[in-house]
């Protein structure tokens, strides 16, 4: 039980914060900041996927790597958006897994008794 109010007291905070700082943004902009984000990616997308093609050496190989996603013909929006912030992640030198963690609660097996 402990594991679990751990995992649910973490998920809270990071809700809780991200929640504030959107807030925040939006108070100071009266903007709101993940759909300002996304229409600004989505702006520089094109321009973007230009400058990681042009990239040689090892950078450019994972670059294209990640990119072959977007080959597909049913790519869709939040596809092309996810490979843009991943190519953009490894061109700036960080390493992705840093970044960007999923976290997903059905992997995880809990033994919670029954009350």
């Amino acid at each position: 039980m402990t594991t679990l109010w751990k995992i649910s007291s973490v998920l809270f905070f990071n809700v809780k914060f991200l929640t504030k700082v959107t807030a925040e943004f939006q108070r100071i902009t009266t903007v709101q900041l993940e759909p300002k984000f996304m229409s600004s990616l989505d702006l520089h997308t094109p321009k973007l996927l230009t400058l990681f093609r042009a990239k040689g050496g090892v950078l450019g190989q994972r670059l294209k790597t990640e990119m072959e996603l977007l080959k597909d013909e049913h790519c869709s929006v939040d596809m092309k958006r996810e490979v843009v912030i991943r190519c953009m992640t490894e061109f700036l030198g960080e390493h992705a897994g840093d970044l960007i963690k999923e976290f997903n609660v059905c992997h995880l097996n809990f033994n919670i008794p029954d009350v």
